[in-house]
């Protein structure tokens, strides 16, 4: 059996926009004050125990990646996601496929048990 993920950093060049954009798909963060040198960052735990950690990228350049995740109605979401002006690139059935605010590409599938 493969580990099971505990953690994903974005490295995001507004973290308050960036936040907004998880937090429409569903996901509460919260201030993360583990580390009181480091710049501000949040978390979310994900299903399990899986946190998504979102961190400024000061002067380097943001992540660069492809999440997914499943929810209950990801049409729905993702309409309030292309009304908030963040692009949706693709509608296929229950696969919607969005970006959030620094270009990376963000799947919504819908979350089994919900079809």
């Amino acid at each position: 059996m493969p580990p099971p993920l505990t953690s994903l950093v974005l490295y995001v060049s507004d973290l308050d926009r960036s936040s907004r954009f998880y937090t429409d798909l569903g996901l509460e963060f919260l201030e993360d004050d583990r580390c009181e040198e480091s710049p501000r960052r949040l978390s979310a735990l994900l299903g399990g125990d899986a946190i998504l950690e979102l961190r400024c990228c000061g002067d380097g350049p943001p992540t660069r990646t492809r999440l997914g995740f499943a929810l209950p109605d990801p049409g729905t979401t993702g309409e309030r996601v292309g009304a908030l002006r963040y692009p949706v690139t693709n509608r296929r059935g229950m696969l919607v496929t969005a970006r959030d605010p620094d270009g990376n590409v963000v799947e919504l599938t819908l979350a089994e048990g919900n079809g």
